[in-house]
């Protein structure tokens, strides 16, 4: 059964799966270059068609993301003008009608009948496809967008925690699975109480941007002093462990909330700020998710919902007594909507026939475009670029790395997801502690944000705490921090945040062979298993996706070294 999937709110894009495996996934960011694009994704629609080799008449199914139109109201901060409709949702924030059952209904029924998707009706009706479209729940979405790819089995005690600012009315859900692998929703939280929502406000608040920048606050937090503000939070954020909600005391949501959390804030350090929001995250997930294992006798937990890229947060959940393993969705934000709707219509459509349904392990996440060397080389042949082939471009990579060379590497499929997983990746040493410093400039991004390492898979036990091969799925996708050991802070101190831990992309093999055989070499010639591995873009620009996107972001980056397949760049453009 193939389903194409459709996700047009947030970070818009769209999937194909056959039965429970991902043929195809891309966001339409990538290809229209407005990140985190909002709208229909038709760029996306049709590069998954042709990644799949399929037609729209070879699809049994089309569903949406989201009941409602998937803009939630949290988006809201994408505007500063402050229009009628904002004004009457402010003051129905501070009356707590928000919080009602009933408005929840009146929402989803106001805002799916307005739902409008004309642009991607016509196309799909236009190519081939006469059939009714579905819609299914946004949290729902995520939950199956987690389970569905884990690497767990049917006969594994799982939970599935979902979390966000707002989704259909919803901020945070809790689900079982059954014994026959179908999804069991528990528990949810209103958008009203969110912590979703605190960590966008404080987003907001601090000069980022909601929707988009919370890694900063959680990059910030590193540098802070908890105590001087987590008495603020701890009053205003809880969670009720006998219903299993999150609670907000606030009094209020959106453009109030954050403002109410303003004044709370005022004199103190954004640091501190960001530190005492993100160990109270931490506290009340921990506590609610803990509760939860003992009360559905799990031990193995999936995560998804924007709130879940909060790498920290995902390290504090792994180290709970009761958790055994953990996976996170590696586009655990709206992103991964588009897969997590059809993997929920391929559920719900075996359910309906009472077969059972499993896991199909995503063993990668190399789902959207590639470019043949043939293609590469008319791009670069109508470029000022002077370059030339290498017949052995892993270690040639290893060697430049080796002398200290930054090297913007470009090869097959573009990844999925938010992270740079070794495709459309920029390499450097790590072991050079000033790196923080003046490539952040280089590449205009902030200098408190760490950078990640990429490491050989069967060497990360040496450089992260607790590091279990066996249970250790979720570092494959950069989706959880680890303590970093002694040998790690010494030998690659670049990728060592100031709380003393990485992020890490533990690497196999089988699942790229190619970045694998460059970190090897690298090792041959230094000694070390280990470099940093940063996205290719520039600062508020989507991860490249062609050649053209590649040449480009070099040239601004001035970085040192452009690999496009089998091709080296050096330089700048010749006139």
């Amino acid at each position: 059964m193939k389903i194409l999937g459709i996700s047009s709110g947030h970070d818009a894009g769209a999937a194909i799966i056959e039965d429970n495996q991902v043929l195809a996934a891309i966001n339409e960011e990538r290809l229209n270059r407005e990140k985190l694009y909002w709208g229909s994704p038709l760029l996306s629609i049709s590069e998954c068609l042709r990644i799949a080799n399929l037609s729209l008449k070879d699809i049994d199914e089309v569903v949406f993301a989201n009941l409602t139109n998937g803009a939630g109201i949290q988006r809201e901060f994408r505007s500063g003008r402050l229009t009628f409709k904002k004004r009457l949702f402010d003051a129905s924030s501070y009356t707590g009608l928000l919080d009602k059952k009933i408005i929840k209904k009146i929402y989803l029924f106001l805002l799916g009948g307005l739902r409008s998707e004309r642009e991607t009706f016509k196309l799909i009706r236009e190519n081939g496809f006469n059939s009714s479209c579905r819609y299914l729940e946004h949290h729902l979405a995520h939950a199956a967008s987690a389970y569905y790819t884990s690497p767990f089995n049917l006969d594994d005690k799982v939970l599935v925690v979902t979390t966000d600012g707002s989704g259909d009315g919803i901020g945070a859900a809790i689900f079982t699975i059954n014994q026959n692998g179908f999804l069991k929703r528990r528990n949810e939280t209103s958008f009203y109480h969110s912590p979703g929502a605190f960590y966008s406000n404080i987003t907001y608040n601090l000069g980022f941007k909601p929707l988009n920048q919370e890694s900063k606050i959680t990059g910030l937090a590193a540098y802070g002093q908890p105590e001087k503000t987590l008495d603020i939070f701890r009053k205003y954020l809880k969670a009720d462990l006998k219903k299993l909600e999150y609670r907000s005391k606030l009094g209020c949501f959106g453009r109030p909330a954050a403002k109410k959390l303003h004044l709370l804030c005022q004199g103190q350090k954004r640091e501190d700020i960001a530190a005492g929001l993100q160990k109270r995250i931490e506290e009340v997930c921990a506590a609610l998710i803990q509760a939860a294992l003992q009360k559905y006798q799990c031990n193995k937990v999936c995560l998804a919902g924007g709130l879940f890229a909060n790498v920290r947060l995902n390290q504090a959940i792994l180290e709970l007594p009761n958790v055994e393993d953990i996976y996170i969705h590696p586009h655990m934000g709206d992103g991964g909507l588009a897969v997590g709707a059809a993997l929920a219509l391929w559920a719900e459509t075996c359910q309906r026939k009472n077969q059972p349904v499993f896991p199909q392990k995503l063993s990668h996440v190399y789902l959207g475009p590639s470019f043949t060397d043939e293609e590469i080389e008319i791009v670069l042949k109508n470029s000022a670029f002077d370059y030339h082939y290498s017949e052995n471009i892993e270690l040639a990579i290893a060697e430049l790395l080796a002398s200290g060379k930054v090297v913007a590497r470009f090869n097959g499929k573009m990844e999925y997801g938010p992270r740079a997983l070794g495709n459309r990746s920029i390499l450097y040493q790590a072991n050079d502690p000033t790196v923080n410093d003046w490539l952040n400039k280089r590449l205009r991004r902030s200098d408190f944000m760490p950078f990640a390492p990429i490491i050989l898979f069967e060497e990360a036990a040496n450089y992260f705490e607790n590091f279990d091969p066996a249970h250790s799925f979720a570092s494959e996708f950069m989706t959880i921090t680890y303590r970093t050991t002694e040998k790690c802070q010494k030998q690659a101190p670049a990728v060592v945040h100031v709380d003393g831990t990485a992020r890490p992309q533990a690497i196999k093999e089988e699942v790229n062979p190619s970045m694998y055989k460059i970190i090897k070499e690298y090792q041959k010639i230094t000694g070390l298993p280990i470099m940093i591995n940063t996205s290719f873009n520039i600062h508020e620009e989507p991860i490249v996706c062609t050649p053209k996107d590649a040449l480009r972001a070099f040239q601004i980056g001035h970085l040192d070294v452009l690999v496009i397949g089998d091709y080296f760049i050096r330089g700048r453009p010749s006139l």
